[in-house]
């Protein structure tokens, strides 16, 4: 750096320190690195109550080695109980050695019931894996019952086989779904957002409406900006009879007249049943007809606006109720070519 550069670089310090330092030292540069934490790992063995697997290693975080396994909380075997034929209630159905038998292979199988069923073989039975459940169940149930271990997880446990039944039934429904139906399910609910969109669109513009003619009583949200405009019009027309009623006398035929601040179809079907109901010729007002003329109009207003919303909502119920129909046509008309494919 030549000494130009220099007397620039001195422009900026103050003189006094100028003086003191004989000029702007070289600043260094700092680097500060933040030290990273890294998480140390430690192998630990885990002791198994298993025939052919005795203990395995398991990688666990350092400050974790020695405490007691996340696994080991719920790798526990339910608890044996032994029990002789007059424990239990035996029927032509199900007799004492067969549920004895079905007690052995549920230990021997690690009472994990989808193996049981596959390798369930008792002489003259065919069972299903819904009737070895509710076998199973309902005599531990009895057991601890009668021997009061109210301790016991399936003490009041009660299983319940028509629902496992329905319940599988309805998955294995869910999960053999063809793309069409997928495809369709995902474009209805598309259509169920659209409409729920649309018909809260619908009742704020109920609610602006109604809050403008002074006869609602609610307090949901409304659209904020077109409230403020409907309510800075109502003033304006306020202020505009007020100036008038000071000054002149003003014809009430212009007040009862004057089309509302609301959509025009609105106001045309309005006007066409009060023209039916009160021809505005024969009309002479006075203060109380007019209050009694306005209110008429109120009332005919929410009865118009009520009509439309319910009808708009009948409309869009019924498009909805085709739509479903038509989907589970598709649904069953798949599941009858199923069939008939495994057939």
């Amino acid at each position: 750096m030549n000494k130009k550069e220099i007397r620039k670089l001195n422009v900026h310090v103050d003189k006094e320190v100028l003086n003191l330092t004989g000029g702007i030292y070289p600043v260094g540069l700092i680097t500060q690195q933040k030290t990273l934490n890294h998480q140390k790992w430690a192998q630990e063995e885990i002791l198994l109550n298993n025939l052919l697997i005795k203990r395995i290693n398991a990688w666990v975080p350092e400050q974790e080695k020695g405490k007691l396994f996340p696994g080991e909380k719920f790798n526990i075997e339910p608890e044996i109980i032994e029990f002789t034929e007059n424990d239990i209630m035996v029927d032509e159905n199900w007799d004492y050695e067969e549920t004895k038998y079905l007690f052995q292979e549920l230990r021997h199988f690690n009472y994990n019931f989808i193996i049981l069923h596959d390798r369930y073989q008792y002489p003259n039975k065919n069972r299903d894996i819904y009737q070895l459940k509710d076998r199973y169940y309902s005599v531990m149930r009895e057991i601890l019952q009668k021997r009061n271990h109210s301790s016991h997880q399936l003490y009041n446990y009660v299983y319940d086989e028509e629902y496992d039944r329905f319940r599988n039934m309805e998955m294995d429904k869910y999960l053999k779904r063809t793309k069409l139906i997928c495809d369709n399910e995902k474009k209805i609910q598309e259509d169920l957002r659209k409409l729920d969109l649309q018909i809260k669109k619908q009742e704020k513009e109920h609610r602006t409406i109604t809050r403008c003619i002074g006869s609602a009583q609610e307090t949901d949200e409304i659209d904020e900006t077109r409230l403020q405009i409907i309510l800075e019009v109502g003033n304006k027309n306020e202020d505009i009879k007020n100036k008038t009623q000071q000054h002149i006398v003003f014809l009430r035929n212009k007040w009862i007249n004057e089309a509302l601040p609301i959509p025009s179809s609105i106001n045309d079907k309005l006007d066409k049943q009060l023209k039916e109901i009160i021809p505005q010729s024969k009309l002479v007002l006075n203060q109380e007809l007019e209050a009694l003329y306005s209110q008429l109009r109120k009332f005919y207003l929410e009865v118009l606006i009520k009509q439309r919303l319910q009808n708009k909502k009948e409309a869009d119920k019924k498009l909805l109720e085709d739509k479903i129909k038509k989907l589970k046509l598709q649904f069953d008309s798949q599941i009858t070519n199923d069939i008939k494919q495994k057939k």
